[in-house]
């Protein structure tokens, strides 16, 4: 047999293997990936879950295939997720009120600890404390000053008990030792809307949905709730800043797996995540939603939820909200 027939099946085999090997070194995922997404279309947690999902799609060459099941705070949805194979074909698209419901729920149908196994948070919304123009206030010490003068006078709207924004305005109020009268409402939108029409006179809510209004001076933002700054109000303060570092909330959304979650996909989704989370790509898209990219590596994400765990629902409970 002469070398150079050698050499010819030796470059045949070394082409076969590469269009076999991919096959064999990867076997998750094989089929659709469900993601359950417990927050309505168009939501910013659904912004963001579909754009790391083109690229876990592009990546890993099997569609992840979003399930939206908004309302009950989420719990209907969480509950699917849980009872779910650990297969890695189930996921859930999640966040801050992941912890809030155990000091808002007495009874949950699962653990949200036990039940679940973290994969990453990918986003984190800041919070920006807004006023309307009325008040006067143009910067967080003016609302202050107004505050003690007039103890429980100045107005706060949230979406909801519990909330994010319910949890930062009630951590700012506590830090700043002022009182303050919570007006829950029903939802982001009509507490936004009343805020915008002076029906109310603060509000703590996502940057994205205050932007537009700050922009074109119908809210006044006085003050960052999060630990990051986000470079769209670089001279508004965080919490931080202004000395009250022991009181600040990140309102986080990440993913989560049903507990003891396979070895493989466990391996796969770590790697391919914290990887698209460094994409300078995939940071600008976010970005662009006044959305920060977190790291994606699931034992940060296990971390901030046993530090979430000891401190918020205990907060709520220390607000006299008793569990529903």
């Amino acid at each position: 047999m002469s070398k150079q027939f050698v050499r010819l099946i030796l470059t045949a085999v070394m082409v076969s293997c590469m269009w076999i090997s991919p096959a064999h070194a990867q076997s998750y995922p094989k089929k659709p990936v469900r993601v359950i997404v417990v927050y309505p279309a168009g939501a910013v947690a659904d912004v963001m879950v579909r754009i790391v999902g083109e690229r876990l799609n592009a990546l890993l060459g099997q569609p992840f295939i979003f399930d939206n099941r908004p309302g009950g705070s989420g719990i209907a949805g969480t509950q699917v997720a849980s009872r779910a194979s650990p297969d890695g074909y189930t996921l859930l698209m999640t966040g801050v009120n992941h912890v809030t419901n155990t000091g808002l729920f007495a009874k949950l149908p699962y653990d949200s600890v036990r039940d679940f196994t973290p994969v990453g948070v990918i986003g984190i919304v800041p919070v920006v404390l807004v006023a309307h123009p009325s008040t006067g206030f143009k910067t967080v010490q003016d609302l202050i000053k107004t505050a003690k003068a007039r103890p429980g006078a100045i107005n706060f709207a949230s979406s909801g008990t519990g909330t994010a924004g319910h949890m930062a305005t009630e951590m700012f109020a506590r830090a700043a030792g002022i009182k303050m009268t919570h007006v829950p409402y029903r939802g982001g939108p009509q507490a936004l809307t009343d805020t915008v029409g002076g029906q109310v006179q603060v509000n703590s809510l996502a940057l994205s949905l205050a932007m537009p209004f700050i922009k074109d001076g119908r809210l006044i933002p006085m003050l960052q709730a999060g630990m990051h700054k986000d470079k769209a109000l670089p001279n508004v303060p965080t919490m931080d800043e202004i000395g009250m570092r022991n009181f600040v909330i990140e309102v986080w959304f990440g993913l989560l797996a049903p507990a003891n979650l396979e070895p493989e996909p466990k391996r796969v989704l770590r790697t391919t995540l914290t990887g698209i989370m460094r994409e300078p790509a995939v940071i600008a898209r976010l970005d662009a939603q006044n959305i920060l990219a977190a790291s994606g590596d699931p034992i940060e994400m296990g971390q901030m939820l046993k530090s979430q765990m000891q401190t918020l629902p205990a907060f709520l409970h220390d607000l006299g909200i008793k569990p529903e």
